[in-house]
């Protein structure tokens, strides 16, 4: 085989490898890469691995590309806080060892925002089961939200 073919053939496995989707195993890995397309407001790419992680509970059949579109979709109105500055992880409940919900706060240039993620390891998978958010430009509504936010538990 000569140089050209082997790294034809080289070259050919790298691209495979570059297009296959690599999912998150954990909760934890998961809400990190559905934070990261949400704080920068990408939201096709949020819609997209939102229905990724929703369509890893195979007991439901329904069309998950669309809810991950309805997601992104619902998710946009969040712009109004602005830009990203910084966030934090403030709360993640284990519920046995099928269910964990992530609660990530974002402070943003006009206000700050949560994030509240419910997962379910109904089968040999974590899939993404809710997500809901709520956002405020004053810090006192937005800790009056979060604090019911944070009341909810297993």
């Amino acid at each position: 085989m000569n140089f050209n073919m082997r790294f034809g053939v080289v070259l050919a496995a790298a691209s495979l490898f570059i297009a296959t989707p690599v999912f998150a195993e954990t909760a934890e890995e998961i809400a990190d890469e559905l934070n990261e397309a949400f704080f920068q407001y990408n939201w096709e790419e949020f819609g997209n691995k939102a229905g990724d992680y929703f369509s890893r509970d195979k007991r439901f059949k329904t069309d998950f590309v669309a809810l991950g579109k309805k997601a992104a979709l619902s998710a946009k109105s969040i712009e109004a806080m602005g830009s990203y500055v910084s966030h934090t992880v403030v709360r993640t409940d284990v519920c046995g060892d099928r269910i964990k919900r992530i609660v990530t706060v974002v402070f943003a240039e006009d206000g700050q925002y949560y994030v509240s993620y419910w997962f379910t390891k109904a089968e040999a998978v974590w899939s993404l089961s809710n997500f809901s958010f709520n956002g405020q430009g004053s810090t006192a509504k937005f800790f009056e939200k979060l604090s019911e936010q944070l009341k909810i538990s297993c």
